[in-house]
C-alpha cells in the first residue's frame, strides 16, 4: 500500500499565475507569519541546539526521516503552496493558534521549560496551518503534528517529570504486592535503589522511556495507515499506556524477587533487558492489532465531499495579528531574572580548611544566564580527605544541574552511581569516577531549609510551586577513592550538611 503523507493536504491548492496573486491576502498572510515567528523567536537557540548536539541524535534522525518522507510526497504531488490563500473561519485551528501562543507566553514567563515551550509552538503552528486547509485534510494531519511534537527531546523530561512519581508508584505497588504474599521486608527505598542501579542500561523499553517510544510508535502507525484520532484511538492509546506501565511493574517485581529476595543480583541484571523488551514489544503488537481493526480516515471522510469553511473577514484577521503582536511585544521570562551576588561566609568547622578556587568565565556566564543567586568553588582538606567543593545557591532548578554530566565534561567517566543514606533524612549520591587507571570518589546532593535529596527530579518538582524555596547544590569531588564505611567520611558529610543547614535557614 502506498504511503500517503500529510502534504496531500495541499492537493486542493492550485498554482496561480503570478499576475493573479491576491496581493492584499498575501500581505495579511505575511504579517501573521512574521508576528508568529517574532513571538517564538526565543525558541530559536533551543531548536538550533537540538539539531547540533550529539545528545539528541535519536531526535535528529526521526526529524530527518519525517522530512524525507514529506519531501518525497511533495515531489510526487508537484503542487506548490498558494501563499495568498484566504483564511478560513474555523474554531479549532484558531483555538490552537491563539491558545498555544498564550500558553507559551505564560510558560516562558513563569516556568521556562524549553521542551514544553517548543511543544506549544508546534501546537500553535498546526493551528496556524489550519487557517488555510480544509477540515478533513487538517484532521488527517493531526498524527503528523503530534509526531513532530514527540520528536522534541521530551523523553528526557518525561523521565524527570513523569518518571519520578511513576517510579514511586511502581515501587509502592511492588512493595504492597509482595506483602500480599508474605514478603514484607522490602521497602520502597530499597526497590528504588535496586532499579536506579540498573538505569545504566539505555534502551527504549527501560522504565518511562517506553511510554515515549510506545507513543511515537502509535502515532507513526496511525499516520501511515490513515487512522482517525477519535475516541477509539484514545482508547487504544490508553490501553497501550496501561500495558506498558503494567509490563514495567511486572519487570520491577521480578527484578526485586531475584535481586533482593532471592539474593541473585547477577540473574536480575541478566533479566533486566529481556523482560523490558518482551513487555514493550508485546504491548506495541497488541496496540497495532487493535488499531488495524479501526476504520481509516479515508473510509470515514472522503476528500471529495470536503467543503471549505467561510472566509475570515478583515477585522477578525486584524484581531488575530494584533493579539500575536501583543504577546510577542510583552514577552518576558522572569524565572531566571537574577543577578549573581557574593556567596555567604560559609560557617565551616575548624577541621574543614578551604581555599578559593575561582570558576572559569564561561561557567560564571552560564550560572548567571540560568539564574543562580550565588556560587563558589573551593579546594579543601579535612583530615586525610582533600578535593574540590562547588556550591550553587538558587531558587530555580535551571541554575542547578546533574553533576555527573560535569564530571564527564571534565574527562571523568561514571563507573558507579548510587544513593547512600548517611542518615534516615540525609540521602546523598555517591559516584565512582574513572579516568584510565585512576579512580576517584565524588558525592552530591540538593538541600533546602526543609528537605535534602540526591534526586534531580525531586529538585525540579520542588519548583512546581508559586513560592519557591532556596536550594543549595553541594558537589564534592575527592582527590582519591574514599572509604565511605570509615568514620572520617561520614563525619565530613555530616559537618558539610550542618553548614548548608545554617546557610539555608540563615541562622549563623
Amino acid at each position: 500500500m502506498e504511503m500517503e503523507i500529510d502534504l496531500s493536504m495541499v492537493h486542493h491548492i492550485q498554482q496561480q499565475p503570478l499576475n493573479n496573486i491576491n496581493r492584499e491576502q498575501l500581505a495579511w498572510n505575511g504579517l501573521l507569519i512574521l508576528a508568529w515567528l517574532w513571538l517564538f523567536t526565543p525558541l530559536f537557540p533551543y531548536v538550533q541546539m537540538i539539531f547540533s548536539r550529539q545528545d539528541f541524535r535519536t531526535n535528529q534522525f526521526v526529524l530527518i526521516a519525517i522530512g524525507v518522507m514529506l519531501l518525497r510526497r511533495w515531489q510526487r504531488t508537484k503542487q506548490p503552496l498558494r501563499w495568498d490563500a484566504t483564511w478560513q473561519w474555523r474554531p479549532w485551528p484558531l483555538t490552537l493558534l491563539i491558545g498555544g501562543a498564550a500558553l507559551f507566553w505564560l510558560c516562558e514567563r513563569w516556568l521556562d521549560i524549553n521542551v514544553l515551550s517548543a511543544t506549544l509552538a508546534v501546537i500553535s503552528a498546526y493551528g496556524l496551518l489550519g487557517l488555510w486547509l480544509p477540515p478533513a485534510r487538517w484532521r488527517a494531519g493531526l498524527p503528523l503534528a503530534m509526531l513532530l511534537a514527540g520528536t522534541l527531546p521530551i523523553n528526557t523530561h518525561l523521565q524527570t517529570f513523569v518518571g519520578y512519581p511513576l517510579r514511586l508508584a511502581t515501587a509502592a505497588a511492588v512493595r504492597d504486592g509482595l506483602a500480599l504474599f508474605g514478603i514484607g521486608s522490602v521497602g520502597v527505598d530499597t526497590i528504588l535503589v535496586l532499579e536506579n542501579g540498573m538505569t545504566h542500561v539505555d534502551v527504549p523499553c527501560s522504565g518511562v522511556n517506553s511510554l515515549w517510544t510506545g507513543g511515537m510508535f502509535l502515532l507513526a502507525i496511525s499516520w501511515l495507515e490513515h487512522k482517525r484520532l477519535d475516541w477509539r484511538w484514545l482508547l487504544i492509546g490508553s490501553i497501550l499506556l496501561i500495558a506498558l506501565i503494567l509490563s514495567n511493574f511486572i519487570r520491577v517485581a521480578i527484578l526485586v524477587l531475584t535481586g533482593t529476595v532471592l539474593n541473585l543480583p547477577i540473574l536480575a541484571d541478566m533479566l533486566h533487558v529481556p523482560l523490558g523488551l518482551l513487555g514493550f514489544i508485546g504491548s506495541c503488537l497488541f496496540a497495532l492489532w487493535l488499531l488495524r481493526q479501526a476504520k481509516s480516515e479515508r473510509d470515514l471522510i472522503p476528500v471529495a465531499t470536503d467543503t471549505a469553511p467561510p472566509p475570515m473577514g478583515r477585522s477578525s484577521r486584524a484581531l488575530i495579528i494584533i493579539t500575536t503582536i501583543l504577546l510577542a511585544g510583552t514577552y518576558q521570562s522572569t524565572v531566571r531574572a537574577t543577578t549573581l551576588v557574593a556567596p555567604p561566609a560559609w560557617p565551616f568547622p575548624d577541621k574543614l580548611v578551604t581555599e578559593a578556587y575561582p570558576l572559569a568565565e564561561e561557567s560564571w556566564a552560564w550560572l548567571e544566564q540560568d539564574g543562580a543567586k550565588a556560587a563558589e568553588r573551593l579546594t579543601f582538606t579535612y583530615g586525610s580527605l582533600s578535593g574540590t567543593m562547588l556550591f550553587v545557591i538558587a531558587d530555580n532548578w535551571h541554575a542547578h544541574h546533574n553533576p555527573e554530566r560535569c564530571f564527564e565534561g571534565s574527562g571523568w567517566r561514571t563507573l558507579q552511581s548510587q544513593t547512600h543514606l548517611v542518615a534516615t533524612d540525609f540521602p546523598v549520591r555517591q559516584v565512582t569516577l574513572g579516568n584510565g587507571n585512576d579512580e576517584r570518589s565524588a558525592v552530591y546532593w540538593f538541600q533546602s531549609s526543609t528537605q535534602i535529596t540526591d534526586d534531580y527530579a525531586t529538585r525540579i518538582w520542588a519548583d512546581v510551586d508559586w513560592q519557591r524555596d532556596e536550594w543549595v547544590l553541594v558537589t564534592v569531588a575527592f582527590d582519591g577513592d574514599v572509604d565511605w564505611a570509615a568514620a572520617e567520611g561520614q563525619a565530613f558529610l555530616h559537618d558539610l550538611r550542618n553548614v548548608m543547614t545554617k546557610v539555608t535557614r540563615n541562622d549563623f
